[in-house]
């Protein structure tokens, strides 16, 4: 069993703005593109921020690695005493790359049934609601304080930091771990309806298995 210290939840979300195109460069130098784009859109987010950059939007092995390292340096798992870390399975979580990682360092990976994340995982059910209404007040505020002006992307961090700053506290937290009946364990907080969306992964699977 994990103590409640040492559970945690990790989730990717969106957030919308008007995007700036960035303009096509060669590729030599496209690394140093990356890091200066990383740099500004870093600018003024909350404190711990990894600044990552995605080339099709959505995480990769690669950077969830990299997220992994970053996650491990401030909550410091030991054999004595490890973490657990909740997730739902999408590709990128699931590499062997990730897995070494997490094994070396004491790290417990927990896959979320698939298809079902918005009811079994914390951050959809308790915090990005709340997340992304307070974003689209200060995103209005700002636009109300910059009359003609669209969001660039290099606006989002400061907004997105006003934003954090009043939702991200302990009281949804502890309310997210208890409704999805992580912390207090509660085994009885979801009827079978709620694996019902899983079944649609899992049977077909399970149809094309012969016996040998």
């Amino acid at each position: 069993m994990f103590p409640a210290h040492r559970k945690f939840n990790m989730d990717e979300s969106g957030i919308s703005t008007v995007p700036n195109r960035v303009p096509k460069v060669p590729k030599e130098k496209e690394n140093r593109l990356q890091r200066d784009i990383r740099r500004e859109r870093a600018d003024n987010a909350p404190e711990g921020t990894l600044p990552m950059v995605s080339d099709t939007g959505f995480i990769s092995t690669e950077l969830f690695v990299e997220w992994l390292k970053h996650f491990s340096s401030f909550v410091k798992p030991t054999k004595e005493d490890p973490v657990i870390l909740i997730l739902h399975n999408h590709i990128a979580h699931c590499s062997i790359e990730a897995v070494l990682f997490c094994r070396e360092h004491h790290i417990t990976l927990l896959s979320l049934p698939p298809h079902a994340s918005h009811r079994f995982q914390p951050s959809d059910v308790g915090f990005f609601e709340h997340m992304k209404e307070a974003y689209a007040q200060e995103a209005d505020r700002w636009l109300v304080n910059h009359p003609g002006t669209a969001i660039a992307q290099t606006n989002v961090a400061r907004i997105f930091r006003s934003a954090y700053e009043r939702v991200a506290n302990m009281k949804i937290t502890v309310r997210a771990f208890e409704s999805t009946g992580i912390h207090p364990v509660n085994r009885n907080v979801f009827s079978d309806e709620g694996f019902a969306p899983s079944e649609v992964t899992f049977c077909p699977m399970c149809r094309r298995i012969k016996p040998l």
